[in-house]
């Protein structure tokens, strides 16, 4: 079964309701897991152990919303205006870096 095949099969047994609820719920636990993350990575001298379930932790969180976001971008049919949109934020944050060349902390989409 092709990805796009699951994805359809995935959305069309939960409907888009659900899928969106979902979304949200996977989206709040990224960004647990991203300040988790960040945490180990800030320590004066993160243990072995901490820096891969951190790791691996983020990685099962930035899989399932990515699932989600394509299952929610082929419901809406948003694929086009989606990419235009990231070319459009990408665009004006390299334009935000060209302008503040040495301010590292600016970094808003």
């Amino acid at each position: 079964m092709t990805y796009e095949s699951a994805i359809a099969l995935i959305e069309g047994r939960y409907g888009e309701e659900s899928q969106l609820i979902q979304t949200a719920e996977e989206c709040a636990e990224l960004a647990k897991a991203a300040i988790k993350r960040y945490r180990v990575l800030a320590a004066q001298a993160p243990c072995s152990e901490s820096l891969a379930a951190s790791r691996a932790a983020l990685i099962e969180e930035i899989a399932d919303v990515l699932i989600m976001i394509d299952q929610i971008v082929y419901i809406e049919d948003f694929e086009k205006d989606v990419w235009k949109m990231v070319d459009l934020k990408i665009e004006r944050q390299l334009e935000r870096i060209r302008g503040n060349e040495h301010d590292t902390k600016t970094n808003l989409a």
